[in-house]
């Protein structure tokens, strides 16, 4: 739109495919390939052929080519197709679910028939321990072992073993955060404003966008009807679980950003979908929720002074941790480097 040129490395060549430029184009604007419309003068290059099929001959003039990239902006009925919303409260949970609903002796599945009819409310209740204004964030632990968790956040272990984590975690690297603090009427404890965690594209240290898939927690419901004795009683992998002390601090919604490089904002930002998404659910305090990283919520404003306990399992699906806004375990557990990586520097620098 404002005809500055694109640095693109490597340059194509003629031998390329256009869809290879569109998405090293969209990787160069930090937009989705979708959005990226090319024009060869007013012809519009569509995926398919090489860019020596379409390009003029490099023996007419100088050789040289310009190719424009338009950017086109998703309207909210484009971005509905990549958003997946249960319709009724009938359906099985699809992006978030209480610990009644999972039953980590039988592989984290459901456990009760019934709770097919689960509403998202009568979760089994935990206590929290009495706070001592601890606020650790993304501290690395493996799950499973109470031991890797310095001694001074030890008390949250019965929390993180009500979590229920699936038996595939353990051993992995986790990720906890215990945020204890009062919060003032009208302001929330933690990022307010609808989001999900992951964030889409990402710019890296590199100072380039890249084109893999975010995790952070991932999480999702597997069913498999071919080699499943129980294929209704989907298994549930990886995710987030988190819970907190206070009523009303809290929204969640059964919805999934199936696309969040198309959907989302920066950092994972949704306000511009709110009307679409609809009402959410209020988290009820002292239950843990397991939903993924692909999950709509947010932190509420309070409409009450409240000292409010926030406790956090990130699974080990976790694509960078940021050491500016995370805790170093002293008891030397990191972060699994084949897993995840290790990004210096503010992470809405990005």
């Amino acid at each position: 739109a404002n005809g500055a040129s694109v640095p693109l490395e490597p340059s194509p060549g003629r031998d390329d495919p256009i869809a290879a430029l569109r998405s090293q184009v969209a990787l160069a604007l930090g937009k989705h390939h979708s959005q990226i419309q090319l024009l060869c003068s007013e012809t519009i290059l569509t995926d398919g052929p090489l860019l020596n099929e379409v390009l003029p001959s490099p023996n007419t003039g100088d050789g040289a080519v310009t190719i424009t990239a338009v950017v086109q902006q998703l309207s909210i009925e484009e971005m509905k197709n990549h958003i997946q919303m249960r319709k009724g409260w009938d359906q099985k949970p699809l992006a978030f679910a209480t610990m009644d609903w999972i039953d980590p002796d039988n592989y984290g599945r459901s456990y009760r028939k019934e709770r097919f009819l689960w509403r998202g409310n009568g979760g089994t209740d935990v206590i929290f321990p009495e706070p001592q204004d601890i606020n650790v964030n993304m501290l690395p632990f493996v799950m499973g072992q109470m031991i890797s968790v310095p001694e001074e956040y030890q008390h949250y272990w019965p929390m993180i073993e009500a979590c229920n984590i699936p038996k595939e975690e353990h051993g992995k690297v986790g990720y906890l955060t215990v945020h204890e603090s009062m919060v003032p009427k009208g302001q929330s404890q933690r990022r307010p404003g609808l989001h999900i965690e992951t964030p889409g594209l990402v710019m890296t240290e590199d100072g380039k966008y890249h084109n893999h898939p975010f995790m952070w927690g991932c999480g999702l419901l597997r069913t498999d009807a071919e080699h499943d004795k129980h294929p209704e009683l989907p298994k549930v992998e990886g995710g987030i679980y988190m819970a907190s002390n206070v009523a009303n601090s809290c929204e969640v919604w059964q919805a999934l950003i199936t696309d969040p490089g198309l959907v989302v904002g920066h950092h994972g930002d949704l306000e511009h979908i709110r009307e679409v998404l609809g009402k959410g659910h209020l988290m009820e305090p002292n239950t843990i929720y397991w939903l993924t990283d692909k999950t709509p919520h947010e932190a509420l404003p309070l409409k009450e002074e409240a000292y409010r306990q926030f406790f956090r399992v990130v699974t080990s699906a976790l694509s960078a941790w940021f050491p500016e806004h995370s805790a170093e375990n002293r008891l030397g557990t990191t972060p699994d480097p084949t897993v995840t990586k290790i990004i210096e520097g503010s992470k809405f620098d990005m």
